[in-house]
């Protein structure tokens, strides 16, 4: 789980955030609430919080190399899709392969 005012993750048993003290949300919450959905800009400015530029963004979308969805003429980008994704480059980039991925 993730703070959502200063990003920092917390413990999923933890009610408060241990970098800005703000009390976390509780599993019903998060279970109520909306998906996230991004354009292009606010997932530069709100996911990514502008450490990505919009052309390499877009190059992601042309390659398919990002999670996103097309509505016509509109691309949008799913928060939980992103998470997902952060989390498989992170793993990528450490060298820890997912252990469902080595059952063959």
């Amino acid at each position: 789980m993730y703070c959502q005012e200063c990003g920092t993750k917390a413990a999923d048993n933890t009610k408060f955030c241990a970098e800005c003290g703000r009390k976390l949300p509780s599993a019903t919450d998060i279970e109520e609430r909306p998906k996230q959905m991004y354009s292009f800009k606010t997932a530069i400015t709100d996911y990514f919080k502008g450490m990505i530029s919009e052309s390499k963004l877009r190059d992601m979308v042309r390659k398919k190399q990002i999670p996103h969805v097309k509505m016509g003429n509109r691309t949008l980008f799913s928060g939980e899709a992103l998470d997902a994704w952060m989390e498989e480059q992170e793993r990528i980039s450490t060298g820890k392969q997912n252990p469902l991925k080595l059952v063959r």
